[in-house]
């Protein structure tokens, strides 16, 4: 069913072998089930992803098994481990980042910095 679908998206305008952006997210939910629908949802959900999830999650069924769980495991270790700063935000494995907790640094010192957006908790080092 796999390979028809994709030979039938081949001859409707896929290129490379990949499908296009399906119209509707109806679509691409009537095609599968179990695991690989569930691998489609969680990552159509993502931000930046929406409906490259399709693509995404057959370069993962195709990929070598030892990828793939490497790629599993470093989502868990960061989902466990990182966090944000909590005087800057930026991304830690501490309570406070790698820049906040240099005793060299002048607090007296502010970094601004430009052309940041769409984070939603952003404050500059202080």
């Amino acid at each position: 069913m796999i390979v028809a679908a994709f030979r039938s998206a081949r001859q409707q305008g896929g290129v490379g072998g990949c499908l296009r952006r399906p119209r509707s997210r109806e679509w691409v939910s009537e095609l599968y089930e179990g695991p690989i629908q569930d691998l489609i949802d969680e990552l159509s959900r993502l931000p930046g992803i929406g409906p490259r999830a399709l693509r995404i999650a057959f370069h993962l069924l195709d990929a070598p098994e030892e990828e793939v769980f490497q790629l599993s495991d470093v989502l868990r270790r960061v989902k466990e481990a990182a966090r944000f700063c909590e005087v800057c935000f930026n991304v830690s494995q501490e309570t406070r980042c790698r820049v906040c907790r240099d005793p060299r640094r002048d607090r007296s010192l502010l970094c601004v910095v430009e052309g940041i957006e769409g984070r939603g908790r952003h404050r500059t080092h202080r």
